[in-house]
């Protein structure tokens, strides 16, 4: 039994850090806005559900960031409403209700995210 969970613990490992998906074992995990990239990072987080994301944004080339999470099929049910967040701010958001948030920054075509809650 020891082998089997040793086992499917390391392929999660491997997975996420193939897919650059990271669990968050704290209270509050970080989305890093880079400078230049026109990218969170990690683009995938999974939290566990009251979990909170702290996004940082620390791109001085770009004056601001709005994003947003695209809503599922019951528009109510979409967790984020528009943030902005200019350079050097940070903004928290808690996720108590388990799902997948997809995001997506307005300014900025193909920056996106994803928030598991678990």
């Amino acid at each position: 039994m020891k082998k089997v969970i040793s086992v499917g613990l390391s392929a999660i490992v491997c997975l996420m850090m193939f897919t650059g998906a990271v669990v968050a074992d704290d209270s509050v995990t970080i989305v890093d806005i880079k400078s230049g990239t026109n990218r969170f990072s990690p683009e995938i987080v999974s939290i566990v559900k009251g979990g909170t994301i702290r996004w940082e944004n620390n791109d001085p080339q770009q004056p601001s960031h709005d994003f947003t999470s695209i809503p599922g099929p019951n528009r109510e049910s979409k967790e984020l409403k528009v943030i902005e967040l200019r350079t050097g701010e940070i903004a928290e958001h808690t996720f108590n209700i388990p799902g997948v948030y997809d995001y997506f920054c307005y300014i900025h075509k193909g920056m996106v995210g994803r928030i598991i809650v678990e």
